[in-house]
């Protein structure tokens, strides 16, 4: 059974993330190089990573030689994504979403079922607004796609990890394929289902789909909660500093005194500062979680500097600097499911207490505010005393209106034009 990965790259639905899904580290290492490990203990011969011709140099550098490529010319859906690795598609292969995060027993189940085809199956107790199983018994008679609350022929999701028998049948089915919609994979597996035997193979492991930039959390808390405890002994901690629970703490990293570490993620020359409190969170190398920081169940990248600032259910991409005093608020008052804006739509996350999502390169002045499900793109700057009620796009300044009064008086614009209580600039 050799594996095939599909990845596709970064996303729009992902933004202010701009970083390759692929690339986004775990514990002190990309998502790929984990999937490459399980990939490596199942199955057989080279992992095939099929990528875009925007990702794949950034791709090698981490991966090397430990896999084969091939690469999708242009985004034209998963069936044109497959057949672009063709040349591979010979004997048992697993298609297998790349930002889709399993457990061991995913392979162990899929490598023993039976059949043509077989198709890794999550039940849900929820609707989830993707492909659903139509079945007979054990045996998948077709696909469809979100079918709408209320619609779902069972309570099995489809999802993308899929074991061909013949890799060189699969080529054919989605060769003779086709749609006038972005599906033709689906419509060729449909048509599989009716002229052979696949096959559905219930998973109850965890799952993680990284679709939207808030999965991040959920495959983060995944990761701690896999790591075994450690400290290393290159590492610097004060001896009135707290370190419980499922922690692990890399090289060159320092605690200093009276901070508390519980359950969390330290990562390589990183610095948890006085009396910082970091619970449940991940903080990868060279960041700062400075004096009398608070960071609650969040996601820091690299080189990202706090100082203290109350950081809750978020995520700070690389790069990023919270002023003293910056705060970002995790719960509405209503008590409700926090919403964020994705391409003009909201889309829940799933969660009561969520931040914000905060894009590399940013920087929050001092006393400023986010609110819940707030979206910050990257390379912007939020002026001191903002309360941000609102995403922005990427390269944008925030500032109080009497601040951007000042700023255009002293380059000689014109400031009679009226201004509201936020002012938006771009870069």
């Amino acid at each position: 059974m050799r594996a095939i990965f599909l990845c596709g790259g970064i996303g729009k639905r992902m933004m202010p993330i701009t970083k390759d899904k692929g690339l986004l580290r775990f514990c002190g290492k990309e998502l790929v190089l984990r999937q490459l490990e399980l990939a490596e203990k199942y199955a057989e011969g080279k992992p095939v990573l099929i990528c875009s011709p925007l990702n794949i140099e950034d791709i090698k550098k981490v991966v090397g030689d430990r896999a084969e490529y091939a690469i999708q010319e242009e985004p034209r859906g998963m069936a044109d994504a497959v057949l672009s690795a063709k040349k591979f598609l010979r004997g048992e292969v697993v298609i297998i979403g790349a930002n889709d995060v399993f457990e061991e027993s995913a392979y162990e189940s899929i490598k023993k079922a039976k059949g043509d085809a077989a198709i890794l199956a999550v039940k849900v107790t929820k609707y989830f607004p993707g492909g659903y199983l139509v079945t007979d018994g054990s045996r998948v008679t077709g696909i469809m796609e979100k079918p709408g609350e209320g619609n779902e022929p069972s309570d099995l999701v489809n999802v993308v990890f899929h074991k061909y028998k013949s890799g060189e049948g699969l080529v054919e089915c989605l060769e003779f394929a086709s749609s006038s919609r972005d599906d033709v994979y689906e419509v060729a597996l449909t048509k599989m289902c009716g002229e052979k035997e696949v096959v559905a193979v219930p998973y109850t492991g965890y799952w993680g789909a990284i679709k939207y930039p808030f999965h991040i959390l959920g495959v983060s808390r995944h990761f701690l909660s896999k790591m075994e405890p450690r400290v290393s002994k290159k590492a610097s901690i004060a001896a009135s500093a707290v370190i419980k629970g499922n922690t692990v703490i890399e090289d060159g990293a320092s605690v200093f005194e009276n901070a508390v570490i519980v359950d969390s993620y330290i990562g390589r020359d990183a610095v948890v500062a006085n009396n910082a409190l970091v619970r449940e969170s991940h903080v990868d190398d060279n960041s700062v979680v400075g004096f009398s920081t608070e960071l609650a169940r969040s996601y820091v990248g690299c080189n990202v500097w706090f100082h203290n600032n109350y950081v809750g259910d978020s995520v700070v991409m690389d790069n990023s600097m919270f002023g003293s005093g910056c705060v970002t608020a995790n719960f509405r008052f209503d008590e409700k499911e926090v919403y964020m804006e994705v391409g003009g739509e909201k889309v829940g996350t799933g969660a009561n207490k969520f931040g914000c999502i905060v894009g590399a390169n940013c920087k929050t002045g001092i006393n400023s505010s986010i609110y819940p499900g707030i979206k910050i793109g990257e390379y912007s700057f939020i002026g001191p005393g903002i309360v941000l009620r609102e995403s922005i796009e990427p390269h944008t300044v925030v500032l109080l209106a009497q601040q951007w009064q000042k700023k255009k008086l002293r380059s000689g614009f014109d400031p009679s034009a009226k201004l509201g209580l936020m002012k938006r600039l771009k870069k």
